[in-house]
């Protein structure tokens, strides 16, 4: 039994260029660790061709997939698929915006495959949702604290 699909969407506004943006992801990408801002999703292991991620959703629970098949579109959009506890394809795009900041439209479309979050979804769907959002606007707020140069550990306090 599978649970209905998510589509997950998230607004994130940053403090750069999109070229500027484009080029510092880009670099932690190839540097092996691509999420170094965020805290609560973190890289446990890379290859040329996959990155294997761990996300701490807050509720006592943890989640694991595999993020393969990425495409960069320089600098308008990247996509990749995930396959573990959760399943879909995402599509990132980098929009400019004014003041040299640069808006991230991130639409993930995922399905759960953890059997227990598919047998809890008809009720649980809610909370899962907020949970995804609640980590997303962490990431948001760190990524920008991380480009303007700041201390990501001051972030993390104030998202508490």
């Amino acid at each position: 039994m599978w649970s209905r699909p998510y589509s997950l969407r998230s607004r994130w506004v940053l403090p750069v260029g999109r070229g500027e943006l484009w080029d510092a992801l880009l670099s932690q990408l190839e540097s092996g660790d691509p999420l170094p801002w965020w805290g609560s999703v973190r890289a446990v292991g890379t290859t040329p061709d996959t990155i294997d991620l761990r996300a701490d959703t807050g509720l006592g629970y943890r989640l694991g997939f595999t993020v393969s098949d990425l495409e960069l579109a320089r600098p308008d959009h990247l996509t990749f698929s995930a396959d573990g506890d959760l399943r879909g394809r995402a599509v990132v795009r980098f929009v400019p915006a004014p003041r040299s900041t640069t808006i991230l439209l991130i639409e993930w479309d995922v399905v759960a495959t953890r059997a227990w979050m598919r047998s809890v979804d008809p009720l649980a769907r809610p909370l899962f949702v907020i949970s995804h959002a609640v980590l997303m606007r962490r990431g948001e707020r760190r990524l920008a604290a991380w480009l303007q140069g700041g201390d990501i550990r001051t972030s993390r306090r104030r998202e508490r």
